[in-house]
């Protein structure tokens, strides 16, 4: 709905809404991927922890 009334057609929100989705799948195998690399898995874990605690701090 935001889209639409942002004044995009229904078939152009469709399409923006679909590739937003796909994005979803390509990071997840992207992921899993990375997961599999036991020092990929050290630096995930510190990124996710640091930006947790980055949004955290920010909306004090």
């Amino acid at each position: 709905m935001v889209l639409i009334e942002s004044g995009f057609t229904l078939r152009r929100a469709l399409l923006f809404n679909f590739v937003s989705a796909c994005t979803a799948f390509i990071g997840f195998f992207i992921g899993a991927g990375a997961a599999q690399n036991e020092g990929a898995r050290t630096w995930i874990f510190a990124i996710t922890a640091g930006t947790f605690a980055y949004i955290a701090l920010v909306d004090l």
